[in-house]
């Protein structure tokens, strides 16, 4: 492999972009837990008192936005795994490698790949295959996409449960206000 331009600068960049990356995927995740877990806690609550106050339609919605945002976290969660693993594999590799002169990248490479299931093994080649291009930043650019995407997906479990939240409040009836046709 040729000597690749630039790569102490690409090397920095890789590193703080996979941590800022690392760092991102696991503050969303807690985000996205705490809206699942506020969410359950909340449909439990519902489910023992809330047909008391709350017509059918409106509890059916609650049930139906809470799917969306189950959904929605689950995926989130799997990126959150992908780029908090990536986050941690950076360090363990620099780590590894400190004090080693030289590698060939192609027997290290298939190694890597041994160990991994699909679809990993499939994007993991991808990234190898353009780092041993000299694109030392692709894998960098494809993790902090993947933040990006899993912090769109915490905005809709977010937004879900705002419309939850509304839901509740325009349907719920607590005793004579507005909804239970008592003076306003």
């Amino acid at each position: 492999m040729a000597a690749l331009p630039h790569i102490n600068e690409q090397l920095v960049a890789s590193r703080v972009i996979v941590a800022a990356a690392g760092t991102a995927a696991t503050r969303l995740d807690t985000f996205s837990n705490w809206l699942m877990l506020g969410y359950a806690a909340a449909i439990g609550l519902l489910l023992d008192k809330g047909d008391k106050y709350l017509p059918s339609p409106a509890f059916h919605r609650l049930i139906e936005l809470f799917l969306w945002v189950a959904v929605l976290g689950i995926i989130a969660k799997y990126l959150s795994v992908a780029v908090s693993g990536a986050s941690a594999g950076t360090a363990i590799g620099r780590e590894a490698v400190s004090g080693v002169g030289e590698l060939n990248l192609e027997p290290l490479a298939r190694q890597m790949l041994r160990g991994l299931p699909q679809p990993a093994r499939f994007f993991t080649r991808r990234m190898l295959a353009k780092a041993m291009a000299g694109d030392l930043l692709s894998s960098s650019r494809l993790f902090f996409c993947l933040a990006q995407v899993q912090g769109a997906l915490t905005m809709l479990q977010a937004a879900c449960v705002i419309v939850a939240i509304y839901t509740v409040y325009d349907s719920a009836t607590f005793g004579g206000g507005v909804a239970a046709g008592g003076p306003g």
